[in-house]
């Protein structure tokens, strides 16, 4: 399903199509980043089921960093 947004355009106001937000890729993953969250404070006592957590984070933090390059924004202009 898409969503439609309008923007301003000196010829008058121009319809742009965009993906629905709950089907995109960087909602998943902050969904799958908050549920590795949760287990990671789970097992704070737990080094060796945190680093594993931990580890399953990193890739996907990864991903969410080359995907929102694709919209020209760096780690540095999110305060990171």
């Amino acid at each position: 399903m898409d969503c439609t947004i309008f923007e301003s355009h000196p010829s008058g106001i121009s319809v742009h199509s965009m993906p629905t937000i709950k089907h995109h890729p960087v909602i998943s993953s902050l969904d799958q980043i908050e549920r590795l969250n949760a287990m990671i404070d789970l097992h704070t006592d737990d080094d060796f089921s945190r680093q594993q957590y931990e580890w399953h984070r990193s890739p996907i933090l990864k991903q969410l960093t080359e995907i929102l390059a694709t919209y020209r924004i760096t780690p540095s202009e999110l305060g990171a």
